[in-house]
């Protein structure tokens, strides 16, 4: 309605430099910057000495990045009307875009001396002070920006981040508590409260504040990145309900390694309901007929499924558990015939065997059976008849399938559509594992026959397996990058 409305008065008056002026901050405002452009410079084509239209323009050609020319807009703007102090306070953020910082806070100061109450004067102030690494009169901008704008939202979140970059963290705190009070929804506010929180060793608090941040914005790495710093430091005492969807999601982010948030997962499952229960059935004399009833709990644990086929679990007890579980599958599956094992549990357990390198104790009889399976197995295929999922799903519990020449039978859509996952993990991606190896280029050859030993103990036996090794959200040096794995 503003633009029809400059519009016609532009066709009743097309001298009125101060319709054009108005109608280019109306389309500047819409983002419709090259015509903003278009219409300052029709208000100055009538009136060459309207500082405001000079300003005006500067701003829209900033907008289109064209800051040289910017710069000259906003001198033109000065030289009409030196006491202008929105035109100095703008070619400060030009220079500073230009990355000429000294320039710029001479602009600002000149903004300062026309007008000391110009909130946004003092904010900017502070950012270039900020970047000139004067932190202690960055502090003092940020306040004074605050004194004449108490609601300055952004200000309030720049001086807690100097605060906590001075370390000054319960200054910190109050700055950020102040932006969310007046921004709930601003995420990197949430995410800095948490990693200063945390700082302060106040983990459950950090823990809501990064939920917080991560509920705004899911996607951004870099909140993920301190939300596996928080947790990092935590060992849950009670079941943490409200966390189990934000760790799910964490161990879906290829920025988050799995084994660096591990021990904080058990540490909550092991006061979850199921596994409790899980726990107390295991306790009982034997498994026999409760092997069900154990998986079955298991089950309804989607996270712990989900971490089972992504890394080790650090808990012996556990382990212990799924060792047993893993047992008793191999005696009721050879005695009884019973091939129905096609739960989500089973197929993690197979994916886990695989991942943590088959390190779960063995017994002489389980070696028995399972090479009893192994002939069984043979027996069908000889006969080429099919092979029971369930036999398939047991025997990759305890044996890699690639190892065996008639894996590649499984890739067939028939064990594909029933085993995918297990699948996927022990044939596909190892074979692709294979492809790349021969790719890769090798500066020089390794001729020492120890270290090529070694090379080969790793390279079939690589413990334990990265299934996400944790990409950075953002690049990093090599030496830096070695530091963080702790080799």
């Amino acid at each position: 309605a503003a633009i029809q409305c400059y519009q016609q008065t532009i066709q009743i008056n097309p001298h009125f430099a101060e319709a054009h002026n108005n109608l280019g901050t109306a389309y500047n405002e819409l983002g419709q910057f090259k015509t903003a452009v278009h219409c300052f410079e029709n208000a100055l084509t009538i009136q060459s000495n309207y500082a405001e239209a000079h300003s005006n323009l500067g701003n829209a050609l900033q907008n289109l990045g064209r800051l040289a020319a910017a710069t000259i807009s906003y001198k033109n703007a000065i030289n009409i009307n030196p006491n202008f102090a929105e035109a100095h306070n703008n070619l400060g953020n030009v220079l500073q875009e230009r990355g000429q910082l000294k320039a710029a806070l001479k602009s600002y100061r000149q903004a300062l001396k026309i007008k000391p109450d110009f909130a946004q004067a003092h904010y900017n102030l502070g950012n270039t002070l900020k970047n000139l690494c004067q932190l202690d009169v960055t502090i003092t901008s940020y306040e004074q920006a605050l004194k004449f704008k108490p609601d300055y939202t952004d200000a309030h979140y720049n001086l807690g981040n100097t605060l906590k970059e001075v370390g000054r963290l319960d200054a910190a705190v109050d700055s950020y508590t102040q932006t969310l009070q007046l921004n709930p929804d601003y995420a990197n506010a949430h995410n800095n409260l948490g990693h200063v929180l945390y700082k302060l060793n106040q983990p459950i608090p950090a823990l809501t504040s990064i939920q917080q941040a991560l509920t705004i914005d899911p996607e951004n790495p870099l909140f993920w990145e301190t939300f596996v710093a928080i947790l990092q430091g935590i060992k849950f005492t009670t079941f943490n309900t409200a966390i189990m969807p934000f760790l799910r999601q964490a161990l879906e982010q290829p920025s988050v390694r799995p084994s660096d948030i591990s021990a904080a997962i058990m540490s909550n499952l092991r006061h979850h309901p199921q596994l409790k229960a899980a726990f107390n059935t295991y306790k009982k004399p034997t498994l026999d007929h409760t092997e069900d009833l154990i998986t079955g709990q298991l089950t309804t644990i989607p996270l712990l499924l989900q971490l089972m086929t992504l890394t080790p679990l650090p808990d012996p007890e556990v382990e212990s558990l799924l060792t047993q579980i893993r047992h008793s599958m191999l005696d009721t599956l050879l005695t009884t015939n019973h091939t129905h094992h096609l739960s989500p549990f089973y197929q993690a357990l197979a994916i886990h065997c695989f991942t943590n390198e088959y390190v779960f104790f063995e017994s002489n009889e389980e070696t028995i059976k399972i090479n009893q399976l192994e002939n069984k197995i043979n027996l069908l295929l000889q006969k080429n008849k099919l092979l029971p999922s369930a036999w398939i799903t047991l025997l990759a519990s305890y044996r890699p399938l690639n190892h065996y020449v008639w894996s590649e039978q499984l890739l067939s859509s028939h064990y594909l559509d029933i085993l995918e996952k297990v699948i996927v993990r022990q044939l596909i991606e190892v074979n692709e594992e294979q492809r790349l190896r021969s790719k890769i280029h090798k500066f020089t050859p390794i001729t020492n026959k120890i270290s090529q030993s070694v090379r080969d103990q790793y390279e079939q036996s690589p413990y334990p397996r990265w299934v996400n090794a944790g990409l950075y959200s953002t690049a990093l040096p090599i030496e830096k990058a070695l530091e963080n794995l702790d080799l």
